[in-house]
């Protein structure tokens, strides 16, 4: 039985699949990469938004307590100083991260209140 290929096809026909399959796996490579690199990223938006929380609410607590003035919405105030701390980070907080640092900052109020209490 005769060969139907020319030994020159059949170099060629190896070399295609030899690079269409390097080409997948490439790709596929790539993929894993980017998503590791995404998971880091989200990671660190979180670490500097968790780190800005608690930061942020002491900022205004301080300035409530340095001026004469009443500070009339300490939320507003606290939400400015976390997105100044989260951008010279790189980090813009979405509206989650708003949600969740008035949550931290009415959580924080209380327990300051309640130490306040104590101390009396």
């Amino acid at each position: 039985m005769d060969n139907i290929f020319s030994d020159d096809t059949v170099i060629l026909i190896g070399t295609t699949v030899g690079v269409l399959l390097f080409t997948v796996l490439a790709v596929l490579k790539a993929r894993a990469s980017n998503d590791q690199n995404r998971q880091a990223e989200l990671a660190r938006v979180e670490s500097v938004i968790d780190k800005g929380i608690p930061i942020a609410f002491n900022v205004v607590q301080e300035i409530a307590r340095l001026t004469p003035n009443k500070v009339d919405d300490k939320v507003a105030l606290g939400l400015k100083a976390l997105a100044d701390y989260a951008a010279t980070h790189g980090v813009t907080p979405t509206e989650d991260h708003e949600d969740r640092a008035k949550l931290v900052f009415q959580a924080m109020h209380a327990e300051s209140k309640a130490a306040t209490a104590e101390a009396r």
